[in-house]
């Protein structure tokens, strides 16, 4: 709802004369008007009607008497003030010139020298009106304008004089008195007494955006900048812009810091470190030395609360002194050398039932054994007598701790006092591969060949079942990872596949009162929770929750991600499986969280690029081997990204949810599954499936089109199979079109050609571009009228645009010294394109009724570390929806950091809120 326009004018007609709107802010509407007694133009601000109804008028109005009073230099003046019929608004001097806000959309990123120049007339600005008891609580890049050279400050006191004059009624209705992406954390959580730190904080994050390109937190929401703000660290500027001085670096952040006592105590003390060389922080919290939230940490943060623990070493403190918090809570569990956990084959840490006890396979002299840290305890313990353990759990009180060990040859089971006392011999085989305490008195064990059952007291081992008795399953591939239900209800088991692959695992269950068994979903492992949740975990390391019958022993539900990093080897060695991860029976989670696996393969990153070049990364410390072919295709909402990677030994598709969600793996056939594409609904994906012609290892490749559901559920459906193979295919908008490209140049020179089809239309492909040169690289225009593609019927590569489907009616040379990988803007008024020399290039075109070609302009230019293009054939980047920032590959050098064990408290909510019922 806005003020109309008439109703303005009408209301304002003895003061001023409304002309036009100039724009719109997120607490009031901005016009150019005349005022009529001065005879000079003016900005009047009208606030929005749904602000003003929450407005209390004679405080607004005694409250905006005090910014009136104001004056600076460098703060623009208010001229007047008033209510009339309902409408607040306030004047100000009409400026000419440009805001902060329109240089940043216009330059991105600013001379360090102007940034100076501009944060010194902005802290002065500060600083008076702090001096006078007035917070801005508005300072963003909008509310800075330039007049004659001279920065000035906007809005003053207007933020605080909404916010006293709605009082509880304005916090009751949610406006958002401020902007999201410039808060401080105590303004963000709702503080009404604010003092000078929240606009440095404010200041600071402006700052940090005229020099890297962004705000230092963004979301897709303002909740979710938000959740940032109160939970994230900002990455380091000079990670971005490397030549950036440290001590700018070291001011900002210390400007940024989330308590208040840490930051300057005024704007001016921020601006004299900016340039001050000397100025560093603390040597233990030094910028340089600062890294931003680790992978583990970020990633798994989806849904936990914004106001539980803010950092990862909170967190750790909480778990060595005191209680779990409340709230979903994370954090890393750091053990000394002498102290290290030792993952080892089968199960290394477990949980005791309440939580309280964290149980692990660590070092003895040349071997291992158990040990145990108690939360509220600096410092683990050995028990003894478990020399050689390499497997551990708990029984069903919590008292005992159930471990396995190697004795000479063979493999026992020790009953051990968790409070000490020497261990209880229970059972001794050749092999037992894992254990699990069911809480119906019995011990149930997996052999690789067999699910046994052993009574509490000791005694004869009972066979429940046989892997002969497992249709379609070679006679070793039961694996001993088993799981007892509640109730002594049944079992859950995990058998491989075809020799003994973890890849093709699957879950399977025995229903103890049957005796009878099925399977349930593919799956390494799996748990059961007492929220009534099955939890499955891959071999990629993604973990599933979906609700599960207890009573039918049944799926009651479609699985969905929960998290993406549980260290699993069996991924990279089918002929291994170990992973590490238990929940106590009160929603403590504990596991193992996979640092990037040294495969010997080129690792690789996403970025985004804006427009002008600034560099981000997708998701900073997520890492993966990039594959063969590397593709990547944004959904049409932007929130999800397809790409191709390499998992195994082939290529698969893989999904990862934007910004910082979960990567899960789509395909997971043997085949090269390479080149996906979104539909223009999002409901589909599409993917090229390659395999050698006639099965015959070493020829040629042939790919086949498909299309399968992006959560993954139901099969893959075959789309389209030529003889020659397809080697692109994308969807038109609306998806009325596949457009095909064909052939290979170990065929014939021209073999590669463009070909289209209408499902559902048409019966055979329609050639579109088939002429004696190699065309390549098809695009579609998002009206699906105009076709651009690559060429080499110049003797190199350009990129051409005809009409579609009728593409002998005109031909248009987009390029001029060489390009490839043609891309549309989602506008349809660019095109991009990639020269020879890897310059990203903007064409603007006019795709009406007459094609025409305009200016072109280089935006940037990508080193020798970008993988924007499949040998120069495919591409493989993106554009966001908004057709402001590029999404693509490059490759990186990859420390490679050892795993870490994660505890996550109260993780049930989490898993409640994910999986619902």
């Amino acid at each position: 709802m806005t003020v109309e326009l008439d109703r303005l004018k009408a209301v304002l007609s003895n003061r001023y004369t409304i002309e036009r709107e100039l724009g719109r802010g997120g607490m009031a509407i901005v016009y150019l008007a005349t005022d009529l007694r001065h005879r000079r133009r003016v900005a009047v601000k009208v606030l929005h009607p749904e602000l003003s109804a929450t407005v209390g008028a004679q405080r607004f109005l005694r409250e905006i008497e005090t910014a009136a009073r104001l004056s600076h230099p460098h703060i623009l003046p208010l001229y007047d003030s008033g209510q009339a019929e309902g409408v607040f608004y306030y004047v100000m001097p009409h400026v000419e010139g440009e805001s902060l806000r329109d240089l940043l959309e216009r330059e991105r990123q600013i001379g360090l020298e102007e940034t100076l120049e501009i944060v010194e007339s902005v802290a002065a600005a500060l600083d008076y009106a702090h001096d006078r008891g007035v917070i801005h609580r508005d300072v963003k890049p909008a509310n800075i304008l330039f007049q004659g050279g001279q920065a000035l400050v906007a809005d003053f006191g207007i933020a605080v004089a909404v916010s006293a004059a709605g009082g509880r009624r304005l916090t009751e209705t949610a406006f958002p008195v401020g902007t999201p992406a410039y808060m401080s954390p105590e303004q963000a959580m709702g503080h009404r007494d604010l003092d000078p730190r929240s606009d440095v904080y404010s200041l600071g994050a402006m700052v940090y955006e005229m020099l890297v390109g962004e705000p230092p937190h963004v979301g897709t929401s303002a909740q979710a900048v938000i959740a940032k703000i109160l939970s994230e660290t900002p990455m380091p500027i000079r990670r971005i812009r490397e030549l950036i001085p440290s001590n700018v670096e070291a001011a900002v952040q210390r400007a940024l810091a989330r308590s208040p006592g840490d930051r300057f105590r005024s704007a001016g003390e921020f601006s004299a470190a900016l340039t001050d060389p000397s100025f560093a922080l603390p040597a233990t919290t030094s910028a340089t030395e600062h890294r931003p939230i680790k992978r583990s940490w970020k990633r798994l943060g989806i849904g936990a609360a914004v106001a539980t623990v803010p950092a990862a070493a909170l967190a750790a403190w909480m778990w060595a002194w005191g209680e779990p918090p409340s709230g979903v809570s994370r954090s890393y569990v750091a053990f000394p050398l002498e102290e290290a956990l030792l993952p080892s084959w089968g199960q290394s840490v477990a949980l005791s039932p309440e939580g309280a006890n964290l149980a692990y396979i660590g070092p003895f002299e040349e071997g291992t054994a158990v040990w145990v840290k108690a939360r509220g305890e600096l410092r683990a313990r050995r028990l003894a007598a478990t020399q050689g353990a390499f497997q551990v759990g708990f029984d069903a009180s919590g008292e005992h701790l159930v471990v396995l060990v190697k004795q000479g040859e063979g493999e026992a089971v020790l009953r051990v006092p968790l409070a000490g006392g020497p261990p209880t011999p229970w059972v001794k085989r050749r092999y037992i591969g894992a254990v699990s305490w069911g809480s119906d008195g019995f011990l149930y064990a997996g052999t690789g060949s067999e699910l046994l059952r052993i009574p509490e007291e000791g005694g004869e081992l009972e066979v429940l079942l046989r892997a002969k008795d497992l249709d379609g399953w070679i006679p070793y591939a039961h694996t001993p990872y088993v799981h007892a239900l509640p109730r002594g209800r049944g079992v859950l088991f995990t058998v491989l596949g075809f020799m003994g692959e973890w890849r093709d695992a699957e879950i399977g269950v025995l229903d103890l009162r049957t005796g009878e068994h099925r399977m349930l979903m593919p799956g390494a492992g799996a748990w059961y929770t007492e929220t009534g949740h099955l939890l499955v975990l891959r071999a990629d390391g993604t973990l599933f929750g979906v609700p599960f019958d207890l009573d039918a022993l049944t799926v009651d539900g479609v699985p969905v991600p929960l998290l993406d990093d549980v260290a699993t080897f069996g991924a990279f060695d089918p002929e291994r499986g170990m992973f590490d991860l238990d929940i106590s029976a009160n929603g403590t989670l504990v596991y193992l969280s996979a640092g990037p696996t040294n495969t010997g393969r080129q690792r690789g990153e996403v970025v985004w690029i804006s427009r002008s070049g600034v560099i981000m990364p997708l998701d900073p410390g997520w890492r993966f081997d990039l594959a063969l072919g590397p593709a990547l295709s944004l959904s049409p909402d932007g929130t999800r990204l397809l790409l191709t990677l390499r998992a195994e030994a082939s290529d698969d598709i893989w999904i990862k949810q934007l910004p910082d969600g979960p990567l899960t793996r789509l395909t997971f056939n043997p085949a090269e599954d390479i080149r996906p594409h979104w539909s223009s609904d999002g409901q589909l994906v599409l993917y090229l499936s390659c395999h050698e012609l006639d099965g015959e290892p070493g020829g040629t490749p042939v790919c086949d089109l498909y299309e399968t559901r992006p959560d993954g559920a139901g099969d893959a459906r075959l789309v389209l199979a030529l003889g020659e193979g397809i080697w692109d295919a994308a969807p038109s908008e609306g998806s009325e079109w596949l457009l095909l490209r064909v052939g290979t140049p170990e065929t014939e020179r021209g073999s590669r050609d463009v070909l289209a089809l209408r499902p559902g239309a048409d019966s055979t492909v329609v050639p579109i571009l088939t002429t004696e040169f190699e065309e390549t690289a098809p695009a579609l225009s998002p009206d699906g009228r105009w076709l651009a593609y690559q060429s080499d019927e110049s003797g190199r590569w350009e990129i051409f645009v005809r009409p579609f489907p009728s593409t002998d009616d005109g031909k248009w040379q987009i390029s001029a010294d060489g390009g490839v990988t043609p891309l549309w803007a989602h506008s349809g008024r660019e095109l991009f394109y990639l020269t020879p020399e890897n310059e990203m290039v903007s064409v603007a075109v006019d795709a009406g009724s007459r094609f025409t070609v305009g200016d072109s302009e280089v935006l940037f230019e990508l080193s020798e570390d970008y993988v924007p293009s499949y040998g120069g054939l495919l591409a493989a980047f993106d554009i966001s929806p908004d057709d402001q920032r590029f999404v693509m590959m490059r490759t990186v050098d990859d420390p490679l950091p050892p795993p870490q064990l994660v505890m996550v408290d109260n993780w049930f909510e989490e898993l409640r809120e994910k999986a619902k019922k």
